[in-house]
């Protein structure tokens, strides 16, 4: 069916954007149906943070940003973000078998004090 099948929708809760997991990958990477133009349009330039099970994960533009073993939130070469763990499987990590399972919440980065 591919990663664009079935897609379910991002929704707005609160100041949160969230993104369903929708795809797991053969790598085990959980992508979710979020694009950047997602992220600009809830959040303009501010910065942004992603949380998944409500904990922070990096969001990085690509894999080799974090070391190995490290969970993160990545931008894939289909232009939508994915959860991943460098050099290893997210949906073991996670212990996900269905995408549905999991998602990542955007929220804008809180300011520095």
């Amino acid at each position: 069916a591919g990663p664009d099948a079935a897609v379910p929708a991002l929704r707005r809760d609160g100041a949160r954007l969230v993104a369903p997991g929708r795809w797991i990958d053969p790598f085990g990477n959980v992508l979710t149906a979020a694009r950047p133009a997602d992220l600009r349009a809830a959040f303009g330039a501010r910065p942004v943070e992603a949380r998944v099970r409500g904990r922070g994960v990096a969001l990085v533009d690509h894999y080799a940003a974090r070391p190995e073993g490290e969970m993160v939130v990545v931008c894939n070469s289909w232009d939508r973000y994915e959860i991943a763990v460098v050099g290893a499987s997210a949906a073991a990590r996670l212990a996900v078998v269905d995408p549905s399972e999991v998602s990542v919440e955007f929220v804008a980065a809180e300011a520095s004090p």
